[in-house]
């Protein structure tokens, strides 16, 4: 009988602990793939904790994988950066901001979206507020979420601030999307309109209408500009900062100065009596004349008229200017020796010599930049001083105005002395072997001492204020502007 081998059972491929692990295996690596795919990047050990680096190690390595362009690693260092390093909320909010900048780069909006909202978070009243703000809404705008994106601008922006709506109650006469625009806020932009414009919005309902019309339509500009980046264009930023400059300026002339001015009646009169001449009616004529182009010919024609001719009759016939021929010659307007001459112009040596006639004198001739005139004073007024009440209010504006002149250059003096200037005013002079010399060491704060500037060489003469005037023209120290 033939002996029978035993056969041995294999074993089934996928038996039940096989396919367990087999699952589990499938399972682990599923996971990862989706945090690879989701987060862009692989788990990492900290490179500080192997290392031992200090913090500012850590932060320079950080700042040096952002440089190269490697997000995901820079990412990752500045995170362990801000696990190890104990920074306050500002600190922190910077970087967070720093880390959503460097991934809206790389077209990582929902994970810049998240560092954006992290920074807002750590730092709620920073100063890149404004940035974060138009980053979040355009990281929305990206992801296509256009309504969230509307509804964030417009509740961050000017469009939409809840500081606004809290201090502009009332009725609503406006909306743009979901922000409501209230009859309080337009009046309080009204408030900050100059008074003759302000009063020309309010004089009617129609007027006012229009007034929001405008508003709205400023509103609408400056949501685009916003949407457009506009403002984090570098030469909008500086033309920003300029115009804070000069806000500030105004504000410490008018806390420092202008507010500081107490004007007493005695001191308008005292300043009246000084400065009457400004106060002046200048003396004034009217005149008739007849234009010709040579000498020789105005002779002529002055004979003429001293013969018995009509003088308007002649200036109709022979004058050169079309303005006046017609009227026989007759400049209707009243004219004072600082008014231009009709047809003529400024001219200092007509106006001269006309007003050295008598009226209704013999005519003249008067030589002009346009020719000869054959010249006729028809009527004259001499020059008359305002009454102090009639010209009080001019009187205490320029009383003012040369108040918070000297005021502010005494100012500015002292804040020169004191912060210790050094203006170098030699290397501006014609004379080019003076410009490489350094200022003289006995200047105050190192300044160089020159017929502008504070070097107490120079007694000024009679009538001259002895303060130095500063080279800088502020708010309030234009020059004198005559009435």
């Amino acid at each position: 009988m033939q002996e029978q081998i035993p056969v041995k059972k294999s074993r089934p491929i996928f038996d039940r602990r096989s396919v367990f692990f087999s699952f589990a295996t499938l399972i682990l690596f599923s996971v990862l793939a989706a945090l690879i795919v989701k987060n862009g990047r692989v788990p990492h050990t900290p490179a500080g904790e192997q290392s031992g680096w200090t913090m500012d190690q850590m932060r320079e390595y950080a700042n040096r994988l952002k440089s190269d362009g490697l997000v995901d690693q820079a990412v990752f260092a500045y995170e362990d950066y801000l696990e190890a390093a104990e920074l306050d909320g500002p600190a922190r909010g910077k970087i967070y901001y720093s880390i959503g900048e460097m991934l809206l780069g790389a077209n990582l909006y929902e994970d810049a979206l998240s560092y954006f909202y992290k920074a807002e978070i750590a730092d709620p009243k920073s100063d890149l507020k404004d940035e974060i703000g138009s980053y979040i809404v355009t990281c929305l705008e990206r992801l296509g979420r256009g309504l969230d994106a509307e509804y964030q601008l417009e509740s961050r922006t000017a469009l939409g601030g809840e500081e606004a709506k809290e201090k502009a109650p009332g009725e609503v006469v406006a909306r743009i999307g979901l922000r409501e625009i209230t009859m309080g806020e337009i009046n309080a932009q009204l408030e900050k309109l100059p008074p003759w414009m302000k009063e020309g919005f309010t004089r009617s309902n129609e007027r006012k209408l229009e007034f929001v019309e405008h508003y709205v339509a400023h509103e609408l500009l400056f949501d685009k500009g916003m949407k457009l980046g506009i403002h984090r264009d570098p030469k909008v930023r500086e033309q920003l900062q300029d115009m804070k400059k000069q806000i500030i300026i105004e504000q410490v002339i008018q806390q420092e100065i202008t507010g500081k001015i107490q004007v007493d009646p005695d001191d308008l009169s005292n300043y009246y009596e000084a400065h009457k001449i400004n106060y002046r009616e200048p003396r004034k004529l009217k005149f008739k004349h007849i234009r010709l182009d040579s000498e020789e010919k105005a002779q002529s024609i002055q004979k003429r008229i001293v013969g018995g001719e009509s003088f308007e009759a002649v200036a109709k016939s022979e004058s050169l200017d079309e303005a006046t021929k017609e009227k026989g010659g007759l400049v209707g307007d009243w004219i004072s020796e600082k008014d231009p001459i009709p047809g003529i112009g400024f001219d200092e040596t007509f106006t001269k010599g006309l007003f050295e006639l008598a009226p209704g004198g013999a005519s003249s001739i008067v030589r002009s930049e346009k020719g000869f005139h054959v010249v006729s004073v028809v009527e004259k007024k001499e020059a008359v001083d305002k009454a102090f009440e009639e010209v009080k209010q001019q009187v205490e504006f320029d009383y003012r105005r040369d108040k918070e002149a000297r005021l502010t250059q005494e100012l500015l003096m002292n804040l020169v002395n004191s912060k210790e200037v050094q203006i170098y005013a030699n290397k501006f002079l014609d004379n080019e072997g003076e410009k490489d010399q350094p200022p003289p060491a006995d200047s105050p704060g190192g300044q160089a001492a020159d017929s502008r500037g504070g070097d107490g060489s120079q007694e000024p003469e009679e009538g001259e204020s002895d303060i130095a005037e500063f080279p800088i023209e502020l708010p309030g120290s234009g020059p004198e502007k005559e009435t």
